[in-house]
């Protein structure tokens, strides 16, 4: 009896072995246990990191979203419409170790299982161009289309 008492209160709430893996990207709700030992674990933010420079923090932020528009663009990904709070959080090299989200309830209707495979794959090839002493972590808000052309020209990448 104690034996599966343990075995019950070691899962998810998503089914899963606690002692499992985390997976890269899931959405806030999957796994409240997972992105409570995230959150826990990364104290440092991108603010941090940017040495609490709010308009260079925003830009790398912006910057990051918009290039996630061109990827799902570029495979045929529609994302124009979704709207989502979404945490990303970054190794020290700033790769991004796990991208946790949630859909807000005015975003446009798409299937997330599809959304959480874009977002791994993004995961496994974006790098942000900032490096610091420890990994770090950033929760936003994201729109798309980001309109980042008209906010930044001088970004424009030719």
């Amino acid at each position: 009896m104690l034996i599966s008492c343990t075995s019950v209160f070691s899962q998810s709430a998503t089914g899963t072995d606690s002692s499992s893996k985390v997976p890269v990207t899931f959405l806030i709700s999957e796994d409240d246990n997972a992105y409570g030992e995230l959150v826990g674990n990364t104290t440092t933010s991108l603010l941090d990191v940017c040495d609490d420079a709010m308009d260079v923090a925003y830009k790398k932020w912006i910057y990051m979203l918009a290039d996630m528009e061109e990827e799902a663009e570029a495979i045929g990904f529609d994302i124009k419409g979704l709207k989502i709070w979404i945490n990303f959080f970054w190794n020290s090299d700033g790769s991004i170790d796990h991208i946790v989200y949630y859909p807000k309830p005015n975003s446009k209707n798409i299937e997330y299982k599809d959304f959480t495979k874009f977002l791994d794959h993004f995961a496994e090839t974006y790098v942000l161009d900032v490096k610091a002493e420890s990994s770090f972590a950033h929760y936003g808000s994201a729109s798309f289309p980001t309109f980042v052309a008209q906010m930044f020209p001088e970004r424009n990448k030719e």
